[in-house]
Formats: C-alpha cells, structure tokens, sequence
C-alpha cells in the first residue's frame, strides 16, 4: 500500500546538490494518528525531534467545496485545511468535473452550497453524485427560505441540508459535526507548541497567554510553519496551500506575512528561527540551545 502521503504533495526526490522541486514539502515522514474512537484512518505529520508534540496533523481526507461565492467559499476551505485535512475549492460543478489535478470520484466528502431553487438543488446534487459516487456525504448548503422545501425532499442517509453559516466560526462547527458523523477525524483541541496555542476557529494565537490577532492568512501560514517545522515548504506549495493559488513571482505577499510572523509571535525571543532557503522557501526550527518558553496552564492541551 502505498503511502497517504502522496495525496498531499508531491514528495520529489533529492537530486546530487540535496535539493527538491519546487511544489514541495521536504523531508516528512507519515504515520498514522486517529484520536476518535472508529474515526477513518488519516496520514499525520509527525516531527520526533520537536518531543513533546502537542499536534499531530491529518492530511488523508480530501473534501470539495463548491460554491460560487467567494467568501463562504473561503470558509469552508479554511475549515477544512484548519482541520488537517485536504480542500479543493470550485466555485462551480461545471469546474469540479473540469478539473484536471485529481479525478472528482477520489473526493470523500462535499461541501455544496445549492442552487436558489428546490429543482435545480436536486439536480445540482445529481450531479455531484454522479462525479463523486453516490456513497459519498455531501453537506448541502442554503438560504433560510430554501429549508423547508430542501428538508421535504428524499435525500438519502449520506446527505444533509443546513442553513449556510454566515461566519467562519459558524461554518467551523458546522463542518466539524459533519465530518465527525462520517468518521473523519477532527482535533478535540486547539493546537499547541510550547507557549503557542492556535485558536482553529479564530486567527488568534496565545502566546505565553497574550493574544495575538492575525489576518486570516497569516493564521493559516503560521499554522502550516508550525505542523511542518524541522521541514523547507517551497514558496510555491505555501502559495496553493494558504492563498489557494501559484506563485505570483511579482507578489511580495508571502514574504510580507513572514516578515510580520516574525515580529507578532516574537519567535526569536520563544526560541524559534523562521528563515528563508534560498531558491526554494521557508523553513521553521527551533534554535539550539534556547531554553523553552514556559506556556501559561490554560495554553497546554
């Protein structure tokens, strides 16, 4: 069987100078790790060399999310990915069939925000049936209005119609008790590493008990840093996993957001080195030799 971990990125191999492809993340090592009794198995990052991990984090499960708007189709990526798992957002059917990186059946879940309409709702979900399998759980999506006719309808058991959350905290416990009804694992607690703890359904981050509040994809960078420290992730994979898209070899966006991670986490002063590889991205490590922040009670898992 072959590792889950190929399902995440692709893992090049090194070449004479010890270098890796761009689109990379280097040097991880899968395991697996389900903290839920008869949760679906999930591949996990496992750094032994940061002891005591606090996080361990899935990435196994992939999720679609479907839904033309912008914003909420935000949402629903970042729950996902927040949650250790693996988005693909379309903000149409038409484009999730289209898409050419990974066939449409391998999805395990959907997330679907329907039409404004019961009759076009159904045949909507038709659709993503037919591309996804007609096993597969899809939490349907709608307006207030559109409940009660949604609700009268026969939808099979793997099929579920909510009123479309209107913020992100909203949407994180919405997806969090779907998922869970399906066996997916999701974390029981915030994420910690020494005197960080990560808020999953904010973008805030205690550090040593002070709140730090970050832009949404500062959070989401910060996260993915710290799931994989010890490990390079190239500019360009830290581009499709935070912002959702390739490099702009013109935006200075990326390196904007360490610049600012560097100071609003003060991770010098906690004993943590955020640095650039040249030709290739960034990679979080601790400094040798620097003794441990202590984190405050409340901080620890």
């Amino acid at each position: 069987m072959s590792s889950p971990i190929s399902n995440v990125v692709a893992m090049n191999q090194v070449d004479a100078r010890g270098e890796f492809a761009k689109g990379s993340v280097l040097a991880a090592e899968a395991v697996n790790d389900s903290s839920e009794p008869g949760a679906r198995p999930a591949a996990a990052w496992h750094r032994r060399a940061l002891h005591p991990m606090m996080f361990v984090r899935p990435e196994g499960v992939r999720i679609a999310v479907v839904d033309p708007e912008l914003r909420t189709r935000e949402y629903a990526r970042r729950a996902v990915r927040r949650f250790g798992h693996q988005p693909a957002a379309f903000a149409s059917t038409a484009e999730m069939a289209g898409a050419g990186t990974a066939s449409p059946s391998r999805f395990d879940m959907v997330f679907l925000a329907v039409a404004s309409d019961a009759e076009s709702s159904v045949l909507q979900l038709q659709e993503v049936k037919a591309l996804v399998g007609h096993h597969t759980p899809v939490l349907c999506l709608a307006s207030r209005k559109q409940l009660p006719s949604l609700s009268d309808l026969h939808w099979n058991a793997t099929n579920e119609v909510i009123v479309s959350p209107t913020s992100f905290v909203e949407f994180c416990c919405v997806a969090r008790m779907f998922m869970r009804r399906f066996g997916v694992s999701v974390p029981d607690a915030d994420p910690t590493w020494d005197c960080y703890r990560f808020s999953l359904t904010s973008d805030v981050v205690e550090v040593s008990g002070e709140r730090a509040h970050l832009r949404a994809v500062e959070f989401d960078l910060a996260l993915e840093l710290f799931c994989h420290a010890g490990h390079t992730l190239t500019r360009d994979w830290l581009y499709s996993v935070v912002w959702d898209k390739g490099e702009d070899t013109q935006s200075r966006s990326l390196d904007v957001s360490i610049s600012r991670l560097r100071r609003t986490l003060d991770l010098k002063a906690n004993g943590w080195d955020l640095r650039a590889v040249q030709g290739l991205g960034y990679r979080l490590e601790r400094l040798p030799g620097k003794k441990r922040a202590n984190a405050s009670p409340a901080a620890r898992v």
